[in-house]
């Protein structure tokens, strides 16, 4: 089937939507990473040291703000297209 789609549409075809794809896991990405160290530098101590309770706290309003902002909108986009 792959060799079919390559005969018909080139080896292009095969990549065809990927973009979309990788731009939305990198904004994904982008938003949890900085979420979590904007969040963690709220909830550390005043040595700077941040226990496994709060850093677990601070992974957790991490996933649900990137579920949110970017995982909701970008897999809408994706279903729509």
């Amino acid at each position: 089937m792959i060799r079919q789609i390559i005969a018909a549409e080139g080896i292009g075809s095969i990549y065809t939507g990927c973009s979309t794809l990788v731009i939305g896991t990198m904004f994904k990405a982008s938003v949890r990473f900085l979420s979590f160290d904007t969040i963690k530098a709220q909830l550390v101590d005043q040595n700077g040291k941040l226990s496994a309770g709060r850093g677990l706290l601070a992974g957790l309003a991490a996933g649900c703000f990137e579920s949110i902002v970017a995982v909701t909108p970008t897999e809408r986009l994706k279903t729509a297209l």
